[in-house]
Formats: C-alpha cells, structure tokens, sequence
C-alpha cells in the first residue's frame, strides 16, 4: 500500500519523518462470503422478530435476537478494524484498543440484561392460556435454520486462515443450535402446552447466549492483558533494525495488537545522517521487511536526524 508521509521540524537544523504503512492481507470484512451471510443475519433476523411477535412465539424473538447479535459484532469489528488502519500514534491506538474493549463489555452487559428480560417472560408464559401459532413458528424456524447453515458454509474454508472469521463461524455454529431449537420447540408444541414448550427452548437459546456472551467477555480480558503474541519479540526485532548501518538508534519501540493478527508497531528510528527521501525509502523498505518476517504487519515509523547529537 502507498506510504502517507508527514514532514515535521526536529530541533534547529534536524528533521524527522512519519511514515504510516499497512501491508498485510486484505481486511477479512471485504471478504464476499461474510458479507453474505451479513444480509442473510440480518433479513433473517428482521422477519423472525416481526413473525416471533404475531407468533407469540419467545423462543423465535429471542433466536432472531441471537442472529442479531451476529449482525452488530461484526459492525461493530469492521468499525473498529477501519478506525485501527487510519491512526499513526501509539497512544490513540491504544485508546482505540480500549475503546474496543468498553464496546465489548457494553455489549455483553446490554445483551445479557434483555436475555434475562425473556426469560422472565418466557417463565410467566407458562402459567399463561394462550395460543402459538406453531405453522409460523416452524416455517420462520426453518428459514434461520437455513440462513444459519449457508452461512457456515460460506465461512467454513476461511475460518481457518482467520481468527476473527473463526470467531464469526463458531457464533453462526452456535446460531444453527438455537434455530434447531426453535424448529423442535414448534414441533413438540403440536403436543404439548404451547407455551411450556416455547418458555423450555427460550431457557436453551439463552444458555447458547450467555455461553457466547461470557466467552466474548473473556477474550476481551485476554486481549487486554496479552498485548502482544509472545512469539513476537520486539527485543529481537529492535536487534534486526538497529544493525542496518544507517540507523544509529531504535529510540522506541512498541507494538498492541488489534486482534485477528493485526500487529501494529510504532517506532522512532535515529539515523547516522541526514538522508535523502530516496534513501530512506530504500531503508523503510529493508525495515518493513524485519517487521514482516517477524509477523507485523502494519507498522509507523518516524525517522529522526539531529545533527546535535
């Protein structure tokens, strides 16, 4: 990808230079397959919400809210990778970091209150007459059920050159359990009290919920306390750069990873002289390549000369 270069003045007769660079693979949200199964969440969950409430069907609603909970991560990931590859300075991007983490825990926190709110409902439905439409019920079941499955198909090869996308298909995994679940519940109500039933598979598609919820919450807590992949070492990369006869100092070095493989390092890098921007092209270039080998793949670097030194 093409550099963005920022000239700023450095002391009286020195200068430096920011170079912003990002060359790792394309973003996994462009990826065609998850933006089919994006619509496919989505459209499915719109109807199950609306069908689950002429239904009076709980576990449908609650299903389409699961589906919906797909559709916002993923928003809200995309949202957040995009904002990640625009930032040249280590402390906005750690803000970022964190501002990802309190999204997370606000999101965990908001879903597991309205799941609650279900199962009250679902727990004061049992002692209550009424009528399910169960034709609804299976038909619109049968239709997440479906959205579910080619959604797992579409992410099953890429799940596995990706975390993230290995995230996205263990929640459509997950989805296809609780659609299973719906598609009985309305089978088994051809039998049985509708409602008790219904209140039955609304308490399962909220354990599936709360398991995918408090997992979320957990790797928040990992991501925020592991920083960077301990087989990244910047001690070595810091080594690699420092030996290039050009560089008189690595004055900084650090690094947070984003996630997904996204290891962002900063560095300020002193030179020996003043350079050239041809030559320090060709020494951005040779640096880049330490980062790769060393797995980084976006990196912001600022190249220093001082004379007074």
């Amino acid at each position: 990808m093409p550099d963005n270069k920022n000239k700023n003045n450095y002391g009286n007769n020195g200068h430096s230079h920011i170079y912003h660079s990002n060359y790792g693979n394309k973003s996994i949200y462009y990826n065609p397959n998850l933006i089919i199964s994006l619509i496919f969440n989505f459209s499915s969950s719109v109807v199950q919400i609306i069908i689950g409430v002429l239904s009076n069907s709980i576990a449908l609603s609650l299903d389409a809210f699961k589906k919906l909970d797909y559709v916002i991560s993923i928003l809200i990931n995309y949202s957040i990778s995009k904002k990640n590859k625009r930032e040249d300075n280590f402390e906005t991007a750690l803000k970022i970091k964190r501002l990802e983490i309190i999204i997370i825990f606000f999101k965990a926190i908001l879903f597991i209150v309205l799941t609650s709110l279900f199962l009250v409902e679902a727990y004061r439905a049992i002692d209550t007459e009424g009528n399910i439409d169960v034709h609804k019920v299976i038909i619109f079941g049968s239709a997440g059920f479906l959205a579910n499955l080619i959604s797992i198909l579409l992410l099953y090869k890429s799940s596995k050159k990706s975390q993230k996308l290995k995230h996205f298909f263990n929640n459509q995994t997950l989805g296809l359990f609780s659609s299973v679940i719906v598609v009985i519940s309305g089978i088994f109500s051809f039998y049985y009290n509708n409602y008790v039933v219904d209140s039955i598979a609304t308490f399962f598609i909220a354990v599936l919920i709360f398991r995918e919820t408090f997992y979320s919450i957990k790797q928040a807590f990992f991501s925020a306390m592991n920083s960077v992949p301990e087989d990244i070492s910047l001690s070595k990369i810091k080594f690699e750069i420092q030996a290039f006869p050009e560089v008189k100092h690595l004055l900084k070095i650090k690094a947070i990873n984003f996630g997904d493989n996204d290891i962002q390092v900063f560095c300020h890098i002193e030179l020996k002289s003043d350079m050239m921007l041809s030559e320090t092209k060709k020494l951005r270039k040779k640096i880049k390549e330490v980062l790769s080998k060393n797995k980084v793949n976006s990196v912001t670097m600022q190249l220093i000369y001082d004379p007074e030194k």
